[in-house]
């Protein structure tokens, strides 16, 4: 499976994100609920910082203050899988950052689309998974 996410420009004609996704061969699936990930000391709560107003108004919506919410994905069938960040085309770019000018990555980007990430990752593929998302925590300024 390949994933590419581009810039909301519709001039891009390059991805700015592209992953290769590959199971991991002779690995089971097996249950996985992300609540279980708090007994190994990780967390997996979403931190969302306030947004200012945007055009049109009632589109962008504005928030106030921070809030704090823990979602949990579940899923009964999650399998191990590989995930290659190798850019497309053998380029030194971050996708569309050499193409297209992104200031942040320049022409000399990173082959593996960040720099000081490595090409390959063990990612958890999770088909016919529920994402609950609850109500979040509203946190002091």
């Amino acid at each position: 499976m390949k994933v590419e996410v581009f810039r909301s420009d519709p001039s891009a004609t390059r991805s700015f994100f592209t992953a290769s996704i590959q199971p991991i061969h002779y690995t089971p699936t097996f249950p996985f609920n992300s609540s279980w990930l708090g007994y190994l000391g990780l967390s997996t709560h979403l931190l969302q910082p306030p947004l200012p107003a945007g055009e049109p108004a009632d589109v962008v919506v504005k928030t106030e203050g921070w809030k704090r919410s823990n979602p949990v994905l579940k899923t009964s069938k999650a399998k191990l899988v590989w995930v290659d960040m190798n850019q497309p085309d053998g380029s030194k770019s971050a996708g569309s950052g050499a193409a297209e000018g992104d200031a942040l990555l320049g022409k000399n980007g990173p082959k593996n689309w960040w720099p000081g990430m490595k090409r390959w990752h063990v990612g958890l593929y999770c088909p016919d998974s529920t994402l609950e998302l609850g109500e979040p925590d509203v946190l002091p300024n």
